[in-house]
Formats: structure tokens, C-alpha cells, sequence
């Protein structure tokens, strides 16, 4: 589940139509919720985790296409507004994140 996850969040450059970018962030949090509830606090950083491993190009770039070109009506279901939100959670979790914090003492 983990490598499939990796695999949807580093294709998602390669797609072109912005529903197709969101089907693959929607794949890839099904794919981490086998391994942590997405209801869960540590999901967003389980996810930050899989961006920062899968390395997807352009990212914020195609996060932001998707949000102003997919359906309104399909950006509020929670079947994709869910994870697509926590996706972007996940991005401005990294964005703010203080590498200080992750050292070990």
C-alpha cells in the first residue's frame, strides 16, 4: 500500500486532466488509510511523509490547477473533497515545517 501510494503521488505531474490529478491524490490517501485512519491525527503527516518520499513534480502547482478546475459539487464530496483537503493539509504542513523540530536530541 505504501509503494502504491508513492506511485499514484509521483505520477500525478504526468496527468493532464485536473479530475485524473485528483483521482490519483484520492487513490494514494485510500491507499495510506490501509495503514492509518484518515480520521486520524497523524494522517496528514503520514501523507507529508508520502509526499516528501514520492518526490510527485510540481505539486502545489497541480493541487491549485485541480482546485480551480474540477467540479465544485466533486471538491465538497467527501469521497474526493476529503482527501484532496488533506492532501493540501499535507503540503502546507511541509511548507511551515521546522526542520529544527524533526532532529533527535
Amino acid at each position: 500500500d505504501w509503494e502504491a501510494a508513492l506511485g499514484e503521488l509521483g505520477g500525478i505531474n504526468s496527468l493532464a486532466a485536473p479530475a485524473d490529478k485528483m483521482g490519483a491524490v484520492v487513490r494514494a490517501c485510500a491507499r495510506l488509510s490501509a495503514l492509518v485512519a484518515p480520521s486520524d491525527g497523524s494522517f496528514v503527516r503520514l501523507l507529508a511523509l508520502a509526499i516528501l518520499r514520492a518526490r510527485p513534480a510540481r505539486l502545489h502547482s497541480n493541487l491549485e490547477y485541480v482546485a480551480r478546475f474540477v467540479d465544485p459539487h466533486q471538491l465538497w464530496s467527501p469521497e474526493a473533497g476529503e482527501p484532496f483537503t488533506i492532501a493540501r493539509a499535507a503540503v502546507q504542513y511541509l511548507a511551515h515545517l521546522d526542520p529544527a523540530a524533526l532532529s533527535t536530541p
